[in-house]
């Protein structure tokens, strides 16, 4: 008997590409942790 296997979903992603001064940020993180991307990228433009 043939299995069927749903395809893999993927997960949102915030996608972030920051640039100051010099330096540049690609970044994806998982919406779940919004929170925690949020904080580190108030840490990162203090």
């Amino acid at each position: 008997m043939p299995v069927q296997v749903a395809p893999a979903v993927e997960a949102p992603m915030i996608r972030l590409e920051v640039q100051r001064g010099n330096a540049r940020v690609k970044l994806e993180w998982p919406v779940q942790a919004a929170d925690a991307c949020g904080a580190w990228l108030r840490e990162w433009l203090a």
